[in-house]
């Protein structure tokens, strides 16, 4: 068993080339505490190291294998089954695979808890959802039409794009936030002295000559 969930782990590591094994560590070694009272065996007899790569490795297992193999399972029945209601869990996977696009998509949902990330790493997330994405087939009984209707609704309004785009172009962090502030100062000063200037032009009587 160890050295298949070794080899998931090593799967994973190939497809994501940007990330290496001590990377995942540091992600999982965050949910140290909180996951000790999910495991049904006492673990006490692992140290902090041995723990975390326990953790590891588990979650690569149930990823790789068994998540991800049974929405695959589900899916297939779904795909060929003659039944017209709605593929639940077909539509929900291209749902999800819709909303999340790359790590700072989970990240994103999991800060607004619209998912929680039991995985340790957002970006195991975000590659389990793009794979279940291949292959599929959506009915026109798509169960989330409305919910995709609304959310292409809010992102055509004019005032919502203009947000989006203030907080991605100028509230990235904490240096392009001051520098966006005094920015604006500036430009608010600069225009208080123009105004300033044409009042005392306005109101200053003509000199004659």
């Amino acid at each position: 068993m160890k050295k298949r969930k070794e080899h998931y782990l090593e799967s994973l590591l190939q497809r994501n080339n940007n990330h290496i094994k001590e990377d995942y560590l540091d992600c999982v070694n965050k949910l140290e505490k909180r996951a000790h009272k999910y495991y049904a065996n006492p673990v006490d007899h692992l140290d902090s190291d041995e723990f975390v790569k326990m953790m590891l490795y588990d979650a690569c297992f149930v990823t790789e294998f068994l998540l991800e193999t049974f929405f695959r399972n589900i899916i297939a029945y779904e795909q060929h089954s003659s039944d017209d209601k709605p593929k639940y869990f077909t539509d929900y996977t291209y749902f999800m695979d819709q909303l999340i696009n790359c790590k700072e998509d989970v990240t994103q949902l999991r800060c607004h808890e619209v998912l929680e990330n039991w995985l340790g790493d957002d970006e195991v997330v975000a590659l389990m959802f793009n794979n279940l994405g291949k292959g599929r087939i959506i009915s026109e009984q798509f169960y989330y039409a409305e919910q995709c209707s609304k959310v292409n609704a809010h992102c055509k309004r004019w005032w919502n794009k203009g947000v989006a785009s203030l907080k991605r172009d100028y509230f990235t962090n904490i240096w392009v936030i001051v520098a966006t502030i005094a920015a604006a100062f500036l430009l608010l000063f600069t225009l208080t002295q123009t105004v300033i200037a044409l009042i005392t032009i306005i109101s200053s009587p003509p000199t004659l000559i």
